[in-house]
C-alpha cells in the first residue's frame, strides 16, 4: 500500500471509529455489532462500518458491502466500469415507535483521484435505492468523465442516514485501476460484470462468486439497478427557466 492509499486509509478509519462511537452511545440495543473493516482486506472483509444510527435496515443480518475482491488497487478496463454492492436498505417506508420514517430514501457515491479532487461532474451521483434489500449496480454513466489509463481512483458509496452527518451513514470505498486490455490477468471490475450479466448461463460460478460473500441465497435474484437523479448545470438551469417563462404561443386565427 503505498503512502496516498495510506493516507486515505487513515482517514477513512478515523471516520469509522468517530462513526463507531456515536452509534454506541446513540442506539446500543438496536443494532448488530459493528463491523470495522480495513481497505485491502479479504473478499467478504469490504464490509461497512456498521453504524447505521437512525436508518432501518431490512436485513439486519447483513452489513453493506462491495463486492470486490483483495486487490489493491481492483482493475478495470472499463472507461466507465460496473460496480456491485449488497444493499441491506430500501426505501420501503417504515414506521418506527416513535412514529417517525425510518425509512432510508437514496444513496450516494463519490469518484476521486489520487489528489482528492472529484472527478464527477456534481462531486457525487445521487441514486435513490430500489425498494427492496439486494444486490444492486451502478454503472459509471457515460456522461461522467472517463477513467484514464494507468490511473488509480478512490470510490466511495454511502447510505443516506443523515444528510448532515456523514459519521451516521454506512459506506464502503476502495480504490479502481483502469489498465488497458490484456495488461493484467485479474481484471476483477470486468470480470464480475460479466458473470453477472451471464449469471443466467452461468449459475454456478455466479453463486460460487456470491458465496465468497455469504450471498449464496441471492444467486436466483434480480440484480436492482442504481439510475442517478439528473442534476442540471447552472447554465441548464438558467436556460430551463428562461424557457418556461417565455410567454404561451397561440397557432391559427385568432
Amino acid at each position: 500500500m503505498n503512502h496516498k492509499h495510506l493516507f486515505f486509509h487513515q482517514k477513512l478509519l478515523s471516520c469509522t471509529l468517530i462513526a463507531l462511537f456515536l452509534s454506541i452511545i446513540g442506539c446500543p440495543f438496536n443494532l448488530p455489532p459493528a463491523q470495522a473493516r480495513p481497505l485491502g482486506s479479504p473478499p467478504g472483509a469490504n464490509k461497512s462500518n456498521g453504524v447505521r444510527g437512525g436508518c432501518f435496515a431490512v436485513d439486519r443480518e447483513r452489513a453493506l458491502m462491495a463486492l470486490v475482491d483483495e486487490s489493491d488497487p481492483a482493475l478495470t478496463t472499463q472507461a466507465n466500469p460496473t460496480f456491485l454492492f449488497y444493499s441491506p436498505f430500501s426505501r420501503a417506508s417504515v414506521s418506527s415507535q416513535d412514529g417517525q420514517d425510518d425509512s432510508v430514501t437514496v444513496a450516494e457515491f463519490e469518484l476521486l483521484d489520487e489528489n482528492e479532487n472529484s472527478v464527477l461532474k456534481h462531486q457525487k451521483l445521487i441514486l435513490p435505492l430500489p425498494d427492496k434489500a439486494g444486490i444492486i449496480k451502478l454503472k459509471l454513466p457515460n456522461t461522467e468523465t472517463r477513467l484514464e489509463p494507468d490511473k488509480e481512483y478512490f470510490w466511495i458509496f454511502r447510505i443516506i442516514c443523515d444528510p448532515n452527518d456523514n459519521t451516521a451513514n454506512p459506506s464502503v470505498a476502495g480504490w479502481i485501476k483502469r489498465v488497458r486490455p490484456g495488461s493484467s490477468v485479474n481484471v476483477w471490475f470486468d470480470r464480475l460484470d460479466r458473470l453477472a450479466q451471464s449469471r443466467t448461463n452461468s449459475i454456478e460460478d455466479w453463486t460460487n462468486l456470491l458465496a465468497k460473500f455469504n450471498l449464496q441465497d441471492f444467486s436466483q435474484a434480480s440484480i436492482l439497478e442504481l439510475k442517478p437523479e439528473v442534476k442540471l448545470t447552472t447554465t441548464e438551469q438558467d436556460e430551463l427557466n428562461s424557457y418556461n417563462q417565455l410567454p404561451t404561443r397561440t397557432y391559427g386565427a385568432q
